[in-house]
């Protein structure tokens, strides 16, 4: 499938150690692949526009320390079309700061921003990134701030969570420096880490070999020791179906292979649908082929409107010609919301192909390598069946393996049985919230939570409701014991807040709420959410 691309940027801050660090190795490269833009000893690599100097200078701490009687940008003097930044920066008190991308050599022609900046609101600070207000950090304190740009789509997360994304618009110039920003004489910003990784430039896919899947372990239904159990069983078709109005020749070889040619577009469905799972193929695309995994996909075409092709769902493209390359993500009619211009595949050889759907997120793998990750803000698809697509004439796609773990299903035994088996990553509860206070007392709201990770004692995930506005929040918690508790801020009322609190028993969970809106309403209430095991 071919389609326009977006592009992805993300911030993230996280609280760090307040003590200096020791000097960064200049243009050392991490362990995870990011190189040092700030080698802790001076200003290597950077500059300032003769019009606003600015005072910037390096401390006896390894400190890079701005501040200036009005504005200045320090500037790399590399630039960066997709990359993904990360820096540990601290600012001060009434401070206002920001980090810039693809921006000229000018301070009249800067490029868009992630802004940093804290006031007095409430006796509280507030840190705000891009349009997202937040009660996230203090004056003088540490945190890290993540800027990942691929493509147009833009993502930002604080302090680890998703807080604003975006797409860039077509014509916006995706090339151009890095520059760090001081607004005022009040504003002292620091940092003692800033490092890029450069997403223009391939990652080198290792040449580890690609393990084969038997034909009698493809036939195995019980779920492996890893959770995966197989769709595909290396004999035959059982399992899969096709759409009467796309007909095609799906096969298997005497070889195990599952093969898809055709003269059409056409589809090969899995009979079983899918909410939240992780998929794991071993595929084929010959070099004029054009072929996609749809996850949560419909059973038949139904886009576009006036002659349905398509089904909806999440694309995993695969595809080697020009356009959008493997491991790009389609969105149905949206298109593609995250393009790969550079692959990690090769036609006619076997890679490993990855789709991964937990709630709003999806992400991408090629041969063990992220391509691809979207929030999708408009929570389009909830639920649906695997297909494989045959795009059109000329496609030889083929499967040596295709197994999957269901985060929501019966055969995710391994997930329910393990240690976090009473509120595990993946699991959905749903039930309804009354509340007692404010604007909306009175209202009872069915509601929804998505577990999409969970770490020993924490856990993120998202909340859906079926109230006045819909709402979509994002949710970080921890759970000790029976006892649960978590904070909801909504993705478009960043400024409201929800704290809950329960008790967690036989798969029930009782809760009580309170919180505030953006206008400083106080709100109340309770509920109850029961574990969907579907």
């Amino acid at each position: 499938m071919g389609a326009e691309g977006r592009e992805e940027l993300s911030v993230r801050l996280v609280p760090v150690s307040q003590t200096a660090p020791s000097p960064n190795n200049e243009n050392s490269e991490s362990n995870d692949g990011f190189v040092s833009l700030f080698n802790g000893k001076d200003l290597e690599g950077w500059e300032t526009h003769p019009s606003q100097p600015g005072d910037w200078t390096v401390d006896n701490m390894g400190v890079l320390v701005g501040k200036w009687k009005g504005a200045s940008y320090l500037y790399t003097k590399e630039s960066y079309s997709d990359f993904h930044l990360r820096v540990e920066a601290k600012v001060s008190r009434d401070g206002n700061s920001g980090i810039y991308y693809w921006s000229s050599y000018d301070p009249a022609r800067l490029g868009p921003e992630a802004q940093i900046y804290v006031g007095p609101s409430n006796k509280s600070w507030r840190l705000y990134t891009g349009n997202t207000k937040r009660i996230l950090t203090k004056a003088d304190e540490w945190f890290t701030l993540e800027i990942i740009v691929r493509d147009h789509h833009v993502q930002m997360k604080v302090n680890g969570e998703l807080t604003h994304y975006t797409q860039a618009p077509e014509n916006k110039s995706r090339n151009g420096r890095i520059a760090l920003q001081v607004t005022s004489e009040e504003t002292v910003i620091q940092f003692k880490k800033i490092e890029l990784t450069d997403l223009s430039v391939d990652t080198k896919v290792s040449d580890q070999a690609v393990s084969v899947a038997t034909t009698q372990e493809a036939s195995n239904r019980t779920a492996a020791n890893d959770g995966f159990i197989p769709l595909f069983n290396g004999k035959n078709l059982d399992g899969w179906e096709q759409h009467p109005t796309q007909p095609a020749d799906w096969k298997v070889t005497s070889s195990g292979i599952l093969e898809g040619t055709g003269n059409n577009t056409s589809h090969l469905y899995s009979i079983e649908r899918f909410t939240d799972f992780h998929l794991r193929a071993e595929v084929r695309i010959n070099g004029d082929g054009n072929s996609g995994i749809i996850g949560r996909a419909s059973f038949g075409p139904q886009f576009p409107e006036n002659r349905p092709r398509w089904p909806l769902g999440y694309e995993a493209q695969i595809y080697e010609g020009s356009g959008p390359r493997t491991g790009s993500l389609y969105a149905a009619e949206h298109g593609a919301v995250v393009v790969v211009d550079k692959s990690k595949a090769t036609a006619d050889d076997w890679i490993d192909l990855e789709l991964s759907v937990r709630g709003i997120h999806v992400v991408i793998k090629v041969n063990g390598i992220q391509t691809a990750e979207y929030y999708d803000p408009n929570n389009q698809f909830r639920s649906g069946r695997i297909a494989l697509e045959l795009n059109d004439k000329g496609t030889k796609v083929e499967f040596r393996k295709i197994e999957i773990k269901d985060f929501t299903g019966r055969y995710n035994q391994k997930v329910q049985e393990d240690n976090t088996a009473d509120f595990p990553a993946g699991s959905i509860w749903k039930g309804n919230r009354t509340y007692r206070l404010g604007g909306y007392a009175g209202s009872t709201v069915t509601y929804s939570l998505y577990v999409v990770e969970r770490t020993g004692n924490t856990f993120t995930g998202n909340v859906y409701d079926n109230g006045p506005r819909k709402n979509h929040a994002l949710v970080a918690g921890t759970i000790n014991g029976n006892t649960i508790s978590w904070t909801e801020r909504p993705v478009a009322k960043p400024d409201a807040e929800l704290q809950m609190t329960g008790v967690i028993e036989n798969g029930v969970i009782d809760l009580k709420f309170t919180g505030r809106y953006g206008n400083g309403v106080r709100t109340e209430g309770d509920g109850q959410l029961r574990r969907d095991y579907r």
